[in-house]
């Protein structure tokens, strides 16, 4: 009874994993920026991350109002350039660079100026290390040549290859190999 039981733990728990899988791909088109980082309440950072959220969420949903969240959703990024940002809000940025299509290259562009600032060499933490701009910069690398040129075009690959020695700086030996030899083949 007691190998049955665990038997059937077994299973749920590969659904549970497949069920994982699938929630996860659909994830890149559903970001709540609250939920990802807030500001102390009454800060202009608690301002400033709720227009993000306001202004990601109107890019996705494609509406009317497009293009002037696009431009909105720019200036800030530009704005919080010079922030030291959770490692979780690679999510957002990566959301961005998927529907970016919808933006065109200035949003690109603003996407990836954002991504690269946070793994600048030196940037100073504070409570949190800032891994998942690395790991992203890392999954974006290893894309197909013809994919990357695809999401980013030859102004990103401009800039990724401008980002790469703090790219590299950072990531272990092994890692590192394998992300200059993507990097050397775009």
């Amino acid at each position: 009874a007691l190998a049955l039981g665990v038997l059937c733990a077994m299973r749920n728990s590969s659904q549970t994993t497949q069920q994982h899988k699938r929630e996860k791909k659909s994830d890149r088109k559903n970001v709540d920026v609250n939920s990802i980082i807030q500001g102390k309440g009454g800060t202009v950072m608690e301002f400033v991350l709720q227009q993000v959220a306001n202004a990601h969420s109107d890019v996705l949903v494609q509406h009317s109002g497009t293009k002037r969240a696009t431009k909105q959703l720019c200036i800030l990024f530009e704005a919080l350039e010079a922030v030291a940002l959770p490692g979780s809000f690679s999510r957002v940025i990566e959301t961005t660079l998927h529907s970016s299509a919808v933006g065109g290259t200035e949003l690109t562009n603003s996407s990836l100026k954002i991504l690269f600032s946070q793994i600048e060499s030196g940037r100073r933490r504070i409570g949190f290390d800032g891994r998942g701009f690395l790991d992203m910069s890392t999954r974006l690398t290893k894309l197909p040549a013809e994919d990357l040129s695809q999401l980013i075009g030859a102004t990103g690959a401009q800039q990724m290859m401008t980002a790469m020695p703090n790219l590299l700086f950072q990531l272990p030996t092994s890692a590192g190999e394998e992300v200059a030899k993507c990097l050397w083949g775009i």
